[in-house]
């Protein structure tokens, strides 16, 4: 128990810390683009915030899954307990 919630806190950790890079990053683009007027990094800033946006679902995704069907998914073999059966 105590190894796989180790391994949850990594991923949890390994994904704040991916995230943060990459709006720090995307924040340091739009800078340079502001102050410089660079128009290429306007395209630079445009794919990261596309990469941020579909690591953001991945993560969201696998924490769904991981608090709903993981831990919730056990009424599948103990359902026949919440079952009225006065109504069949």
């Amino acid at each position: 128990m105590a190894k796989q919630s180790c391994w949850l806190l990594s991923y949890q950790l390994f994904i704040v810390f991916l995230f943060t890079y990459f709006l720090l990053q995307t924040i340091y683009y739009m800078m340079q683009t502001i102050t410089q007027g660079q128009i290429c990094l306007v395209f630079v800033t445009f794919l990261f915030a596309f990469v941020v946006d579909q690591v953001k679902s991945i993560g969201i995704l696998s924490i769904i899954y991981i608090i709903i069907v993981r831990r919730f998914g056990f009424l599948k073999e103990n359902e026949k307990e919440w079952v009225n059966k006065d109504l069949y």
